[in-house]
């Protein structure tokens, strides 16, 4: 996942949701077990010496029946607008007083349950409900996604498996034994690309994982959000993995470069993931990733980072 990088103080001031909100949330899964985990969203706005104004605009993780539950999130600077759409919770930030640089820090309280494909079998399916329109906003070809490329057609071919579910772990093996680790890298090269060069980071590896799906008939999509493990130095905390469906349970996850560096596979996946989105390309943030702004005036600098906190 692309982010840039800043170790900040975290102030904490108003409230989104208040902590009794959470009563009025779904239910957690039947026999789930919930964990608990905390982090805050660091973002810094340094204005140059004539930026007049500055609109920021960021997604927000939101409650996901089965996935999540969002406690409370909490502000450093009041957002002017919070709103949903497309599925995904935005904050949007006017800010018109740039005499110093600007911290806008989001902390987040959340419970969060597994949903890999052993707890959906062993569940019944999952608990989302889901629409014709996205199934096949799924299988189309979008940016970064080439699944009616040539040769995302011609590897795709060379996938087999008796059903649905045997081919989409067919091509998380292609993937993970195709692709080299790259590191932690800013550049986006999309499905295509990195099939060529055979490399790629989080990203990388989760939109190859779902070109190829698409490219089989299989509706699949990419997840932004945050990965609740510690990250090694250089890399972050912000995480991109994949969701497949599957008749009769629903949209299974898979992360298909923790499974390449061994720490989950098909079946099993860590309760790690925080959901911020399902979007690859979200026109309300221009097609940039989680986040995006605009400025009157001088050019800005913007840094963020992810830091995580302890079980709250």
């Amino acid at each position: 996942m692309r982010s840039f990088s800043l170790a900040v103080a975290v102030l904490l001031a108003g409230c989104a949701q208040p902590p009794g909100a959470a009563t009025t949330l779904p239910a957690a899964p039947a026999g789930a077990e919930a964990r608990g985990v905390s982090f805050t969203v660091a973002q810094r706005i340094t204005p140059g010496k004539k930026t007049e104004l500055v609109t920021f605009t960021t997604l927000v993780p939101r409650t996901i029946p089965g996935r999540q539950v969002i406690r409370r999130i909490d502000y450093s600077v009041q957002p002017d607008k919070v709103f949903e759409k497309h599925g995904n919770t935005y904050a949007v930030f006017i800010l018109d007083r740039l005499d110093r640089p600007v911290e806008v820090n989001i902390r987040v309280w959340a419970d969060i349950f597994r949903s890999d494909l052993e707890t959906l079998q062993a569940r019944g399916g999952s608990a989302e409900p889901e629409t014709s329109e996205e199934l096949k906003r799924c299988l189309r070809a979008e940016k970064y996604i080439e699944c009616d490329a040539g040769p995302i057609q011609e590897a795709a071919g060379r996938i087999g498996g008796k059903d649905r579910l045997e081919q989409a772990r067919n091509v998380l093996a292609f993937v993970t034994s195709t692709l080299r680790y790259s590191n932690y890298t800013k550049q986006q090269k999309g499905a295509l690309k990195c099939l060529k060069e055979k490399s790629g980071d989080c990203t990388e590896h989760a939109d190859l994982f779902v070109a190829l799906c698409r490219a089989k008939g299989i509706p699949a999509r990419t997840c932004d959000g945050f990965i609740m493990h510690p990250p090694k130095p250089g890399d972050t905390a912000r995480h991109k993995w994949a969701e497949v469906y599957v008749e009769q349970l629903g949209w299974v996850p898979v992360d298909p470069l923790l499974v390449a560096r061994g720490g989950a596979s098909f079946g099993r996946l860590p309760n790690r993931y925080v959901y911020a989105t399902r979007l690859r390309n979200d026109v309300l943030l221009d097609n940039y990733e989680m986040s995006y702004y605009r400025y009157h005036g001088e050019n800005i600098k913007f840094e963020d980072s992810v830091i995580l906190h302890g079980p709250p």
